[in-house]
């Protein structure tokens, strides 16, 4: 019997969380709200042999600059199955049908330098960026901007369309939603109001902003400092934003195009990302 790859379906979830533990030893109640939560825009892929799942990955669904497009992350394939060119035939057969229901960009960050060298493989490029920016507490205490704030509730798609402007990968509301939820199972904070949303992953005396978005900057800095004694602060974010200006580029995930009539554009941001 040979090996079937197949879009996977609901039934199949069981299995998917189960193989998805397997690979990743990740909490069953982070595993369990990825799956409860992007069911509206999540595309599952797995191949099976003789109805066993061996090997699967996901597709998040988006867009780049209006264009359709999607964020690829779980892939894993059991111990026992690996080495047998399994998981590239199923990228493959995924990017066939996404390509067929009109993505134009598919994207994703790999864990390490080893995967960035598996991707390339497929035709992925290291064309998505971010920056960096460290500050001591007393810095922060004392930067400022210009503060355009939001209309009220706190919408997330707006926030990402007026802070990033163009070249990243739209989320959307319940996305982000979802990943505050999934991260703070890890102990990962969310600092969230009107004009502002930032992740912040604390160690060793340091308050790692992993991700932000927001049109008022001195909210998002008051809380952001009330939420931790940490004494460092670093921000990681799109690469031609002002707020990292001078600062040199890091890759930061890699990108394809399903369409040869469109190119890849430049330093495109992902946002958050599920490793």
């Amino acid at each position: 019997m040979e090996f079937t790859f197949i879009k996977a379906d609901f039934s199949d979830i069981p299995k998917l969380k189960k193989l998805w533990i397997d690979c990743f030893s990740e909490n069953a109640k982070a595993v369990d709200l990825f799956f409860a939560s992007n069911s509206e825009y999540l595309s599952m892929y797995c191949s099976k042999w003789n109805e066993k799942i061996v090997s699967a990955l996901y597709l998040v669904h988006g867009s780049i600059n209006g264009k359709k497009a999607h964020y690829l992350c779980g892939a894993a394939t059991l111990p026992e199955y690996r080495r047998r060119g399994i998981m590239g035939k199923l990228i493959e057969y995924a990017l066939n049908d996404a390509k067929k229901n009109g993505d134009v960009y598919s994207t994703l960050f790999p864990a390490n330098e080893q995967l960035y060298e598996f991707y390339s493989r497929f035709g992925y490029i290291s064309a998505c960026t971010a920056r960096r920016r460290e500050f001591l507490r007393k810095q922060l205490e004392n930067c400022k901007r210009n503060n355009t704030p939001l209309v009220f509730p706190i919408d997330c798609e707006l926030m990402q369309k007026e802070y990033f402007k163009n070249n990243f990968f739209l989320q959307n509301n319940n996305f982000i939603r979802f990943a505050a939820e999934y991260y703070a199972v890890y102990g990962v904070k969310s600092v969230q109001g009107d004009g502002y949303f930032a992740l912040i992953d604390e160690y060793d005396n340091r308050a790692d902003v992993f991700y932000a978005i927001y049109t008022d900057f001195e909210a998002l800095k008051i809380n952001l400092l009330k939420s931790t004694s940490a004494e460092r602060f670093v921000f990681t974010g799109k690469s031609d934003n002002k707020f990292f200006e001078n600062i040199e580029n890091e890759k930061y995930g890699m990108i394809k195009s399903l369409d040869d009539r469109e190119e890849i554009p430049d330093e495109v941001y992902i946002g958050i990302t599920l490793n």
